[in-house]
């Protein structure tokens, strides 16, 4: 038994294969002139501009809010002497009040949403 190859077969398929490639790739220079989609074919570049954080203004009825929220808090833990001011989230408290009680103080100004507490408290003997 002898076997026959069908070398001139797939020959002849490599050839019409090589010369279907080459006629894919004519275009030396690279232009996208004659193709229908040379608008999506150009190499640009865009840059989104980047997002930059911006404080979220706090308003007046927001601040009030949270004053009240501060004094409740204070008389609740029994902290006496404190005058509370709140500017854009910002709390500070002012006044004579035992070193002991600070941490009350504290924690009233900060659980009360406040953004940043200021502590302007003085030491009362």
């Amino acid at each position: 038994m002898k076997i026959r190859s069908a070398g001139g077969a797939s020959a002849g398929v490599f050839a019409l294969l090589l010369a279907l490639g080459a006629a894919g790739c004519g275009d030396k220079d690279n232009s996208n002139a004659n193709n229908s989609n040379a608008a999506h074919n150009t190499n640009t570049t865009t840059t989104a501009a980047t997002p930059t954080a911006t404080a979220t203004p706090v308003t007046a009825s927001e601040d009030n809010a949270i004053k009240n929220k501060t004094e409740a808090a204070l008389s609740k833990a029994g902290v006496s002497g404190v005058t509370v001011e709140v500017k854009e989230g910002v709390v500070t408290l002012k006044g004579d009040v035992p070193k002991a009680k600070w941490p009350d103080a504290m924690k009233a100004a900060n659980e009360s949403g406040a953004k940043k507490v200021n502590n302007q408290l003085n030491d009362k003997k």
